[in-house]
Formats: structure tokens, sequence, C-alpha cells
């Protein structure tokens, strides 16, 4: 608390977000306040810009009874790149609860809301996922969608080359660091190259991936031999 008796704001930087905010957390929070908008708890406003000569800053407000809070979002876009800000204030008495950095929290965000679509519409037994630029967006995007469906394939679509090879990469590093239950080290590159050559033979099916990783050294060291996959 403040020394007048307000709560104190929490600050939250990008790498705050970063540890704290999975994509299932994301779903769950963006489903419920969809609902929320659909019964008349929530209020969302359109963008509005104020453009000047060298950049633009957008603005995003909303609110939501039910939660008692009220916010913004707002970044400026400039040749020099964006700055993302989320303010969250207590609907009752003003009070400014939160400031938070939001690159990464818009990111989740865009990509939890195609998981709540894919969980609703798209058919259960869907197991394949398409991605049209393979940018910042597109890893939430994957993400959510692997979590609400069993996916076995996945197409990126991008016309750069190197965005591509990047945005593969970040996938097999992902999906290591999360069988593995650490963080992805030096050693385990000779694994990763292992894992991007397999894909790029055999279509990019996520198994061959996982067969890549359960076959492995570190899989066997960290998990134990019982579970290795059977040769």
């Amino acid at each position: 608390m403040t020394d007048d008796g307000r709560p104190m704001t929490l600050l939250l930087s990008e790498a705050h977000v970063t540890e704290l905010l999975d994509i299932e957390t994301a779903i769950a929070a963006v489903e419920e306040v969809l609902r929320d908008q659909a019964e008349g708890q929530a209020t969302n406003r359109p963008r509005y810009r104020v453009a000047m000569p060298a950049s633009q800053l957008h603005v995003m407000a909303a609110g939501d009874k039910r939660l008692g809070v009220t916010g913004l979002k707002a970044y400026s876009a400039s040749r020099k790149g964006a700055r993302f800000l989320v303010l969250l204030y207590d609907a009752e008495s003003g009070d400014m609860l939160a400031m938070i950095e939001a690159d990464r929290l818009g990111q989740m965000r865009t990509g939890a809301t195609s998981g709540v679509a894919t969980r609703h519409m798209a058919r259960a037994d869907a197991n394949t996922v398409g991605i049209y630029g393979t940018g910042w967006q597109a890893e939430s995007q994957l993400m959510a969608v692997c979590s609400v469906r069993q996916i076995k394939s996945i197409k990126a679509y991008g016309r750069n080359a190197e965005r591509r090879d990047a945005f593969v990469r970040q996938f097999c590093r992902k999906l290591l660091g999360y069988a593995l239950g650490r963080a992805v080290q030096l050693s385990d590159e000779p694994l990763l190259s292992e894992m991007r050559v397999q894909l790029q033979a055999k279509e990019f099916r996520i198994g061959v991936a996982i067969e890549s990783i359960v076959k492995s050294r570190q899989f066997r060291d960290i998990r134990g031999t019982d579970v290795a996959y059977d040769q």
C-alpha cells in the first residue's frame, strides 16, 4: 500500500510477462472475457489512432463489470519499431492496479483468440494446422492451436526464407525445452540440427521431431531409459 492507503501499482516488464504467462492461461482468460462481452458484462472499444509526421499512437480501451476492472492498451509505431503498454485500473476506486509492458502480452492474447476460435469452431479430429506468415505472431498462433487440438502436422507458408528457417528453429527449441523440462543448452545444438533435418525430410510432421527427442541421449538421461523410444 502507498502512504495514502492506495494499492501499490504492479509493474511488469516483458521478462515478467514471458515468465508468468503461458498459452493455456491466456486462452482461458480470453474465453472468459469474450463470454462476458457476449453477456453484456464487458465493453471493448474500437482502436483509435493519433497520427503524427513520424509516428502513430494507437489506443484501445475496455472494461469488465464482472472482473471490476477497466484498462487500455497503447502503443506507438514508427520506422524504429513499436512500443506497447497496458494500464489496468480498479473500476470502483479508479486506482491504477498495474502497468505492463505488452509486446509479449499482445502476442499471447492474439494467439489465444485463435485458440478459442479453434476450440469451438474446428473439427474435433482436426490434426493439421496451416499458418500464413512466420513472423512474431506465428509462434503464439501455433502454440494456441496445438493446445486445443492434437496437431500432427504443421504447414507454415512464408515469403521470407530466413523467417521460415528461424520459425522452424524456434519451434524445435521450444519443443525440446518442454520435453526435457529445462532450458536448451549449447550441447543440445546437434540434436536441434537433427530435428530440423528430419522435419524437412518428412514434410514437417510433428511426430518426427518428437521421435528425434525421445531417441536422444538427453531425453534418456532425464526421463529414464524405460520411456525411451522403442527402436
